[in-house]
């Protein structure tokens, strides 16, 4: 109760303004190439977000080490983590710990939110990539449509998409 009394009082994030101007442009795009089919502006009564919150197969190359056979042993108490009320969908201790199964490569990952991305290089679990536009090449899976897509923008479509990203900043920035 006091961890979630701590994050509930945190400033939100800055929400990039995509009412008019560059960035609409770039907002719209990552909408139409199907970005936000996984990176959800809003859920719930969550806006800005930009994630689902969800675990999505996200191909080989973002595949991590080998797993151990059988299943993790979950910290003490993880086991009564509550779900997300608002969200319609309850999450179980092992959604939280993401994809174990045997000694395959674990390729399913959360979608990270998106809101004070511009902040956080480098990106991806592992810190592989150094620049948004590698991150979204990386992407696999689920996704390959959606770099496909991305791939196929002209240069400045792809720096429209790209300056929106980089305006999703945290709650202490000052530009």
């Amino acid at each position: 109760a006091a961890l979630t009394a701590f994050v509930a009082a945190l400033p939100a994030p800055l929400a990039a303004n995509t009412s008019g101007g560059p960035l609409k442009e770039g907002h719209d795009l990552f909408t139409q190439i199907g970005c936000a089919t996984c990176h959800v502006e809003t859920l719930a009564d969550v806006s800005g977000l930009y994630s689902d919150l969800l675990l999505h197969e996200m191909g080989p190359q973002l595949a991590d080490a080998p797993t151990q056979r059988g299943s993790p042993t979950l910290p003490s108490g993880f086991a009564n983590m509550p779900s997300i009320p608002a969200g319609g969908f309850p999450l179980t201790a092992a959604d939280y710990l993401g994809a174990f199964s045997g000694t395959e490569l674990s390729s399913k990952w959360r979608t990270p939110p998106l809101w004070g991305v511009a902040d956080t290089a480098p990106y991806l679990h592992d810190g592989r990539a150094e620049t948004l536009q590698d991150a979204i090449a990386a992407h696999g899976g689920e996704a390959t449509n959606v770099v496909a897509r991305f791939r196929r923008l002209s240069p400045q479509r792809k720096q429209s998409l790209l300056a929106f990203l980089n305006a999703l900043h945290g709650p202490n920035y000052l530009p």
